[in-house]
């Protein structure tokens, strides 16, 4: 049986024993009776990007510097 008292209050009545009763949540975004594991932030990798002497990036860089003849140095 459940009792409602005057201070709202809501008692449960086993086997001749009264029992508070509460409202649980529907969700619990962190449990209380365990812990989350924590997990590690993750590490950014570094981007590799290679010099501007390298074979791969040699051609590229002089068609910029082409492009950019009123800069100092840049006459590949």
């Amino acid at each position: 049986m459940v009792i409602e008292s005057f201070d709202r209050q809501f008692l449960a009545n086993i086997a001749d024993k009264l029992y508070l009763m509460e409202e649980v949540p529907k969700h619990e975004l962190v449990s209380k009776e365990f812990d989350a594991p924590k997990e590690a932030p993750k590490k950014e990798k570094k981007k590799y990007i290679p010099p501007m002497n390298h074979p791969w990036r040699k051609d590229s860089f002089a068609n910029y510097a082409a492009k950019r003849k009123h800069r100092c140095g840049a006459h590949v």
